[in-house]
């Protein structure tokens, strides 16, 4: 048995087609249904109407019915008490309201054969009729079980999930032959599944992400005494979307939820790494005289602890690079902090350097 990571859903893959004719909607289910199966990679390929039962209608005559005074109403109740039965009292034993119904003997309620044996009640004769008086007939159709509406629209929504690989993997593959399946007017057709919650994951994080960076300025700001030595301290997350750039290119992913998160992570760390490099600049630098050669001997001083506070967090997440749900965000922090602890080295002390105006030996 396969266990799921994350939000428990059977089903991976969800395509959902909206419209008014159920008819139509399930012609669009089994086309999208057919080419699921035609990948060979798809298990449990279903929609959630299931299939129709057949169900057997009395078709009401509207002008036999005028001859004799019954109306659609009085058919309705005759059939309805027939077989249903309907609530003529109630009886009260203690504290519980027992209903009482009225219907038929089992014998006559028990087969559709008693159909033709119903009698319908006219009000304005005030006698009772065969149903055959008042009807065109027993017919027996195929009818849909159950019928979902999303937005108060017949929704049909074609399931699987995948045998091997991720549901990304799987709407890339079947995507251009599910997007050329020709939609007729007033229907559509949407994604659902780990798509439509992973994208709904992906906006939340994107609306905090620019919040986090800000908290993160904000705390910054509140170690240092200038602001250049915040700036200096977050001109190294820019240089390190190089190595986050090649770390999804090796692993073949996209800038996804996973490695927004993985984003968030690396800028902590990165940042971790820039404020011990700058407040090492400060120490060197508490004569007042900011010279490139203390602003070189800081950054090579602190070099071995920010080298092996990164080495230690790569080697940690470089196992998840294999796993087929941490995977972007793994690439993105293993990537990104082997490629920002690096230009850290270098990107800080020049920023620094060019914020305060640093002078050689000779002063200038």
């Amino acid at each position: 048995m396969k266990f799921g990571i994350g939000a428990s859903n059977p089903f991976k893959i969800e395509v959902r087609f909206r419209g008014p004719d159920s008819k139509v909607l399930r012609e669009l289910a089994e086309k999208a249904k057919a080419i699921f199966r035609k990948t060979e990679n798809a298990l449990y390929v279903r929609d959630d109407w299931r299939y129709p039962v057949k169900s057997v209608q009395l078709k009401f005559s509207e002008v036999k019915g005028r001859r004799i005074g019954v109306t659609r109403s009085d058919f309705a109740s005759a059939v309805n008490w027939n077989f249903s039965g309907e609530t003529a009292g109630v009886l009260r034993e203690n504290n519980e309201l027992i209903p009482i119904i009225s219907r038929p003997s089992e014998a006559e309620r028990k087969s559709i054969t008693e159909l033709n044996n119903v009698l319908v009640w006219s009000s304005s004769t005030g006698k009772s009729y065969p149903v055959s008086q008042v009807s065109d007939g027993i017919e027996t159709v195929f009818e849909d079980y159950q019928i979902y509406k999303r937005d108060r629209m017949p929704t049909i929504t074609v399931q699987c999930t995948p045998a091997k690989g991720t549901a990304a993997e799987f709407r890339n593959a079947v995507l251009e032959e599910l997007e050329a399946i020709e939609i007729p007017e007033f229907y559509s057709m949407d994604w659902g599944g780990e798509f439509e919650s992973s994208g709904e994951a992906t906006a939340k994080l994107k609306i905090m992400f620019p919040i986090s960076v800000v908290i993160m300025f904000i705390i910054i700001a509140a170690l240092f005494t200038t602001l250049k030595d915040v700036w200096a301290a977050f001109a190294v997350l820019p240089f390190s979307i190089i190595g986050v750039t090649f770390g999804l290119l090796a692993v073949d992913k996209s800038f996804g939820f996973m490695a927004i998160l993985g984003f968030l992570g690396l800028a902590g760390m990165l940042l971790k790494n820039a404020i011990v490099l700058i407040d090492q600049a400060n120490l060197e630098m508490a004569n007042g005289a900011y010279r490139y050669k203390d602003i070189i001997m800081s950054a090579v001083s602190r070099m071995r602890p920010v080298a092996m506070g990164a080495g230690t967090t790569i080697l940690g997440v470089a196992p998840l690079i294999s796993d087929a749900f941490f995977d972007a965000m793994a690439a993105t922090i293993v990537f990104g902090l082997l490629g920002g602890t690096v230009l850290t080295l270098y990107v800080v002390p020049s920023a620094y350097a060019i914020l305060f105006n640093a002078k050689d030996e000779r002063g200038l």
